[in-house]
């Protein structure tokens, strides 16, 4: 095992623990598939940094705020990035990707008993973000767009 290969684990591993430790076991399981996803493709420690900092911002928030919300652009940040590393693996790498960590995001919604009148908005949001990651191909837009995405979910939590 080289050097990067272990930081490679030890970021994956510090980052699902503190995931776990601050948001809970749904904000775990997120994280836990990006990194598997991650690793599974054999992404290397830039691009994992990059993607769990993101997210991270977002855990902070919700610790900092304590608004259980922002799970939502927690996992549409982490959705869109997976979309983009994804691409070109697949025909529809996003759908593949992306769409399926939203899958595992509205299932959890569900367990939580999240209302139909929430859930609905949260799927329309879904397929929204879905949609535009199809739709962009420049991978170095990555981050600014997982960015927009998780943004265009928390405004939506005003609906």
């Amino acid at each position: 095992m080289t050097l990067r290969g272990a930081s490679e684990i030890a970021v994956s591993i510090l980052a699902v623990c503190v995931t776990a430790a601050a948001g809970g076991l749904e904000w775990a399981l997120v994280c836990s598939i990006a990194v598997a996803a991650l690793w599974w493709r054999g992404f290397r420690f830039g691009t994992l940094v990059s993607v769990l900092a993101v997210s991270l911002l977002w855990l902070a928030l919700y610790r900092f705020t304590a608004d259980r919300r922002l799970f939502f652009p927690y996992t549409m940040q982490l959705a869109v990035q997976l979309g983009f590393l994804l691409r070109g693996r697949v025909a529809h790498p996003a759908i593949i990707g992306g769409g399926g960590l939203m899958a595992v995001f509205v299932l959890i919604r569900v367990v939580q008993a999240a209302t139909a009148a929430v859930l609905f908005v949260e799927v329309l949001v879904c397929v929204a973000i879905l949609l535009l990651s199809l739709r962009t191909r420049n991978a170095d837009f990555r981050t600014v767009a997982s960015a927009v995405a998780s943004l265009l979910a928390y405004v939506s939590l005003a609906l």
